[in-house]
């Protein structure tokens, strides 16, 4: 069964064409790693299959049993907010019908201490309109009857404590940075979608969580679409991948490394294309270079196509510039410590240290996500590669 079909999709950012003319589709169980460079737009249309964004062109078909839930690569925290209500903050429709729930029987169950039960004078506001919250409430509880909201506040609670936070009603400013994802993680799930949407979903996990969400994931049955760089990741739970790259989308069935064998044959094509164009090209040049009588002959077709090669010769050698300047000249030694020590509280979480990182290094930290989060932030994140998962190349 086919859940979203994407049609001729357009974008741009600041002036910057993301992706023109995209055509896909998503169909029920499949489980798709969405890959390319960063800055390619991949949260972009992320936002735009969730909703949460508009998209400038095209057409989206969402089929009507499709329930989408998005885990954010960043969430948003309201401040002073608790773990048990920052699930009233997602932004799936089913959530959203919760949080109104329960704010209609609040504003209920004010009123009728302070006005009494002989007349309905209780007041809630929906789709723009005032309307007696008796009415109201009743609606809303025949859409969570149906939605089985019910069971979504009990899902995240479950799901809270097989991620390891115990505590609800902790206030979520004083969390680190990993159980604030795991609050979002939870809060994602807890909603049973159809269609699960993952933006970086393994970033400030530890390495217990990564393989429970591992094998839950592996595990699922419903379809969800996952943007990473953990290699490993995409390996182990996927059954195809997405990339987009010059603003295109190229779909592949099975895991990373199939990926990877099918888009070297891709590339290999598109290699040969270009040497062929490029055989053409010199041969149309040599036409124009016998000078006018040796052209008179010819239409202006033939000078049409030749701008059309000169184009996409230009754009070829452009993009391969762009490839090459990626690579900075850099001396054998990036960063030097010594006797690098940190505490906190009377608590010690990094004894005296000193090493000297060298140019091609990659290295990876484990142990307790505190303490990780402690040394990252002495060093600069630009340095070297911290992977709080498996080890892998990039």
């Amino acid at each position: 069964m086919n859940l979203i079909s994407i049609e001729n999709l357009s974008k741009t950012v600041n002036d910057n064409p993301l992706f023109q003319n995209v055509t896909m589709g998503i169909d029920e169980g499949e489980k798709i790693g969405f890959i390319g460079p960063n800055g390619a737009g991949k949260s972009t249309l992320l936002h735009i299959i969730a909703g949460l964004l508009e998209e400038d062109d095209g057409n989206i078909s969402k089929n009507n049993n499709l329930r989408i839930s998005m885990l954010e690569q960043t969430p948003l925290i309201p401040v002073g907010i608790t773990v048990r209500d920052f699930l009233y903050k997602g932004d799936s429709p089913v959530i959203k019908l919760i949080a109104e729930y329960h704010k209609c029987i609040k504003n209920y169950n004010h009123t009728e201490s302070t006005v009494g039960s002989g007349r309905d004078l209780r007041l809630h506001r929906r789709a723009g309109s005032l309307l007696p919250t008796s009415l109201i409430l009743q609606k809303l509880t025949e859409q969570m009857d149906k939605e089985n909201g019910w069971e979504i506040e009990n899902n995240y609670l479950s799901f809270l404590s097989e991620l390891k936070l115990d505590n609800p009603d902790q206030i979520m400013d004083n969390l680190s940075g990993g159980m604030k994802k795991k609050a979002a993680l939870a809060r994602a799930l807890a909603s049973k979608p159809t269609l699960l949407i993952l933006d970086e979903p393994t970033n400030h996990l530890d390495i217990e969580i990564i393989e429970w969400l591992e094998k839950y994931l592996h595990a699922a049955n419903f379809s969800f679409i996952m943007v990473t760089h953990d290699r490993y990741f995409l390996d182990s739970v996927c059954t195809g991948i997405m990339e987009l790259d010059k603003g295109r989308i190229y779909k592949y069935p099975g895991n990373y490394s199939t990926f990877l064998e099918r888009r070297n044959i891709r590339l290999s094509t598109e290699q040969n294309e270009q040497a062929k164009i490029k055989s053409i090209l010199r041969r149309e040049l040599e036409w124009l270079s016998r000078g006018p009588k040796a052209r008179a002959s010819k239409d202006k077709k033939r000078k049409m196509r030749i701008e059309d090669l000169m184009d996409k010769k230009s754009q070829i050698e452009h993009e391969s510039t762009e490839f090459s300047s990626s690579n900075r000249r850099l001396g054998k030694k990036i960063l030097e410590l010594k006797n690098i020590e940190k505490s906190y509280n009377n608590k010690t979480v990094i004894s005296p240290f000193t090493y000297k990182f060298k140019k091609g290094e990659r290295i990876g930290i484990i142990g307790p996500m505190d303490l990780e989060k402690q040394l990252f932030s002495i060093l600069s994140p630009d340095k070297f590669l911290l992977i709080m998962g498996k080890l892998e190349k990039d």
